[in-house]
């Protein structure tokens, strides 16, 4: 047993603390566990504590626990009394990497209404000038078109410039975009490629045409191909082309064997049409197959259902074998068009699924968090 005077002692420390505690602490009250851990660094002949047990010093084991670490001792840390002891909200510091971080995010990687709402101006922007191209070329619009598609060129030029440099500059925030190779590195990918084309094409067209006619110079007429790349803008990020790749690499087996037997049945009733109708002739006096080639084309039409009416069978043995080849031949190639919309449909449903996932990681998280940082009980495994 202790003295009456390490109690006293004790407990003037223990309400020293208190004082202190209330005063310094921001109105957090300390732990009795914290202030008896103040209280036994004071006093030599007090408690010591190894995280397993404690013991005093006359030999007696008291049964202890394990809690969560003290974040009241760590300095530099200035916590609010309602904030969470696993959460520090530090004040934004304008710089110039923070403004490349949130130039890149805002034009690489969009998220948030705002990102929506530019990118879905400049596509409303750019189907106007693709509009407005079309137009162009009718007589009766032309003039009225060629004014404001000129205006609408100088805009797109002007924006796709800025918007090119800002990439490029914004590119620095990553590591592997670092520096003037870094930035070249970026400056090679696909999309950056197409975005520069576009733009030097655009100025290109403007600079040729005369008088506000973007389009009346036919020098640059090749060149306005180029621009038709300016939709490709609205997919930087190529996620419609993965989607499509890896629906058809997930069936690539269906699909394959489905154009293979539907090729065979093309070749095969082209064919034999060419040997029931290469004699044959229409009531114009005209032998409508004179080639295989002239079969295949007509099978093409057919199975693909275009059907121009150019090249029509004339005797019964040519009708049948075409008969018989439109049931086979489009049912095999009809299925390709099942098979990837089916494919995208399990596509977005194994997006949903792993969208409901990830919303429960968090929580998840969170209870593994609280579960390893409750009081545990640990026994003692040592007599002092």
């Amino acid at each position: 047993m202790s003295s009456p005077d390490n109690t006293t002692q004790r407990n003037e420390v223990l309400n020293n603390i208190r004082r202190s505690s209330m005063v310094a602490g921001h109105g957090r009250k300390q732990t009795e566990f914290e202030m008896s851990q103040a209280a036994s660094a004071s006093q030599p002949g007090a408690l010591i504590s190894n995280n397993r047990f404690l013991c005093d010093p006359e030999g007696i084991t008291i049964h202890t626990t394990v809690t969560r670490p003290s974040v009241s001792h760590l300095p530099g840390l200035n916590l609010n009394p309602r904030m969470s002891v696993y959460s520090t909200s530090r004040p934004v510091i304008v710089s110039r990497a923070y403004i490349q971080g949130r130039a890149y995010n805002f034009l690489e990687r969009p998220s948030g209404w705002k990102c929506f709402v530019y990118h879905f101006s400049v596509f409303l922007i750019v189907l106007a000038c693709l509009i407005l191209s079309v137009l162009s070329t009718i007589g009766q619009y032309q003039a009225l078109a060629h004014g404001t598609l000129f205006w609408v060129e100088i805009a797109l030029v002007v924006l796709f410039g800025v918007e090119y440099g800002v990439r490029l500059w914004s590119a620095g925030c990553r590591s592997k975009y670092v520096g003037v190779w870094g930035r070249l590195r970026f400056a090679r990918k696909p999309i950056s490629i197409i975005d520069l084309i576009v733009v030097v094409a655009s100025i290109i067209v403007l600079v040729v045409g005369s008088n506000g006619q973007v389009f009346a110079t036919s020098a640059v007429r090749g060149i306005r191909f180029l621009q038709i790349l300016r939709m490709l803008h609205v997919d930087r990020q190529g996620g419609t082309w993965r989607l499509l790749g890896s629906v058809v690499f997930i069936h690539r087996q269906e699909l394959i064997t489905t154009l293979y037997i539907g090729f065979l049945g093309l070749i095969f009733s082209s064919y034999f049409v060419y040997l029931a109708e290469k004699d044959a002739v229409d009531s114009n006096g005209a032998n409508e197959f004179e080639s295989y080639a002239d079969a295949l084309w007509w099978g093409v039409v057919t199975v693909t259902t275009i059907g121009y009416g150019d090249k029509v069978p004339q005797t019964w043995i040519g009708k049948t074998i075409a008969s018989c080849f439109s049931v086979f031949a489009i049912s095999f190639f009809a299925l390709p068009a099942g098979i990837l919309g089916s494919g995208f449909a399990l596509k977005v449903q194994q997006k949903q699924r792993q969208k409901h996932f990830n919303r429960q990681i968090p929580a998840a998280a969170i209870l593994i968090q609280v579960s390893l940082t409750e009081t545990v009980p640990v026994k003692p495994t040592s007599v002092c």
